[in-house]
């Protein structure tokens, strides 16, 4: 499973408080807004394809 654009996370962080701890995401686009959302995150962020 993707996390896709971050859409849930935010949801649930905004209404449950919380951090999130990592995402999977492999499209180049969707990893970016991730990537705008949670700057740490995308520090450790890894690409994989099989």
């Amino acid at each position: 499973m993707c996390s896709g654009y971050g859409g849930l996370d935010l949801g649930v962080q905004t209404v449950l408080g919380g951090s999130v701890a990592w995402h999977a995401e492999m499209n180049p686009n969707a990893a970016s807004i991730l990537a705008h959302h949670w700057p740490r995150d995308a520090k450790s962020r890894r690409h994989h394809r099989s």
